[in-house]
């Protein structure tokens, strides 16, 4: 009889472990998706990054980059990074690339993919 006991007291520590390593599991993978993000002064040809980042899945780009960027936004727009500001008088604005292509979103609704290649830009434009 004191056979039995024991025996369902180790199965029950068995499914523990199991859960515990199943969650572990699954937060592991999403901490696993990154990112890279470079920024780019155009202006001034000067690279002020170029970062991994980790995100989560459905994480945006401006979420992405304020991880690792000091970013100033307004409507998910970028208008500064690291203190380098876009200045409309000049032509100056912040534009960016995802895997090479122009994005043709704001940043605050574009979602990261694993392995992603972001690149801000603040480029001059003429009038």
């Amino acid at each position: 009889m004191a056979v039995l006991p024991i025996l369902l007291l180790g199965v029950g520590c068995s499914n523990q472990e199991k859960s515990t390593d199943n969650t572990q599991t699954k937060s592991s993978s999403v901490a696993n998706q990154t990112a890279t993000i470079k920024v780019f002064d155009r202006t001034n040809n000067k690279v002020l990054g170029n970062k991994k980042v980790s995100f989560k899945k459905g994480e945006s780009v401006l979420a992405a980059l304020k991880k690792s960027y000091r970013v100033t936004e307004s409507k998910g727009f970028v208008s500064a990074i690291n203190g380098v500001e876009q200045d409309d008088q000049a032509g100056a604005y912040w534009t960016f690339t995802v895997n090479g292509q122009d994005a043709t979103k704001g940043a605050g609704e574009i979602q990261l993919a694993p392995k992603d290649k972001v690149v801000f830009k603040l480029s001059t434009y003429e009038k």
